[in-house]
């Protein structure tokens, strides 16, 4: 989410009184953006407010000295919503972020960013709970899809990197390390996942389509003569085809 530009700069129209509705004051910025709301001693905004600006954005909330400061509720124009905590015009502590496309964020952040502990949902219904920096997935996290595939593990910018496991629709799992979003192939004598898992190298990272990453499918995969590649039906982890072929 980006973080809402606020041009402070401004003249002041009507006087108004201060105990709010319509005879509050009105303040225009030199940008176009009219504010209606509480102000302070200064004529600076303050307390509690609404600013509109050109472009169809508007905040309701709280502010402190001329700057979207406590709780408020931003809706873009092009759709984007953040309800939360802001400190100085940028979101700052708890939140809930919604994309145009209807995927939702709830949980920290730090500097307009999602930064901490948080949880997004994208619209195909696929779940992540887990670490946030930076505004991407970084640290430990989980993600679930609604196939019944989900993954756990360490992260790096929004793709698996360290040790993670994958836990399939029948509750078998399968361990592995992952760089980068591609899985690293199976050490020379690794051992299955548990008594309820299976060999990390029943799960298999490649490239299928541009902009694809990984693959999650069975543990076990029928050959196809030519070239000694292997095709099966499963779940790509990145919403691609539904079959793949893993080389």
């Amino acid at each position: 989410a980006g973080e809402a530009q606020v041009c402070q700069e401004q003249e002041h129209v009507g006087d108004g009184d201060h105990d709010g509705g319509d005879d509050e004051p009105e303040i225009v910025r030199r940008s176009g953006a009219r504010y209606r709301g509480q102000v302070d001693e200064r004529g600076k905004a303050h307390g509690h407010g609404t600013q509109r600006w050109p472009n169809g954005d508007v905040y309701k909330g709280d502010w402190v000295a001329d700057a979207m400061t406590g709780e408020g509720a931003f809706v873009a124009a092009n759709g984007t919503s953040y309800t939360g905590r802001w400190e100085a015009n940028v979101q700052q502590g708890y939140g809930t972020y919604t994309a145009s496309d209807g995927g939702r964020y709830k949980g920290e952040w730090v500097n307009g960013q999602m930064h901490g502990k948080g949880e997004y949902t994208w619209p195909d219904g696929a779940v992540y709970i887990g670490q946030f920096k930076e505004g991407k997935r970084t640290g430990r996290g989980r993600i679930a899809w609604e196939s019944g595939v989900a993954y756990e593990g360490q992260w790096l910018n929004d793709q698996e990197h360290g040790a993670g496991v994958f836990e399939f629709q029948d509750g078998q799992r399968a361990y592995g390390e992952w760089l980068h979003g591609q899985q690293l192939p199976a050490r020379s004598g690794a051992g299955d996942g548990g008594d309820d898992g299976v060999a990390a190298s029943a799960l298999a990272s490649f490239e299928m389509e541009p902009g694809s990453r990984s693959y999650v499918g069975p543990a076990s995969w029928d050959a196809v003569p030519a070239g000694g590649k292997y095709r099966s039906a499963g779940t790509c982890a990145n919403r691609c085809a539904e079959t793949c072929v893993v080389t």
